[in-house]
């Protein structure tokens, strides 16, 4: 008998174990990318929307002064700003 419940606890264990392990490995990519995209919108989006701003102004300026000069800086740009997704807001402001 104790040979038995020896056995039935240690199988009750190690399938409790198991349940757990795989239920932690399903869910710990989820909460990784819920905490990820919590920070990314708290804090790097206001970051690059500051720096977005700051490429805008100074394009406009730019093209108020030169619109030759700021259409050769922006065509430049535009591939890098496009892969940061600053691109954005320089398409409102022109």
């Amino acid at each position: 008998m104790h040979k038995f419940l020896l056995k039935t606890c240690i199988y009750i264990v190690n399938l409790i174990y198991t349940s757990f392990e795989m239920f932690s490995m399903k869910t710990l990519a989820s909460v990784a990318l819920l905490i990820t995209e919590f920070v990314s919108f708290i804090a790097i989006g206001p970051i690059t929307f500051f720096f977005g701003n700051l490429i805008t102004g100074g394009v406009v300026a730019i093209f108020d002064f030169a619109p030759f000069l700021g259409g050769l800086i922006y065509g430049g740009l535009y591939a890098p700003l496009v892969i940061s997704g600053i691109h954005q807001t320089l398409e409102r402001q022109l």
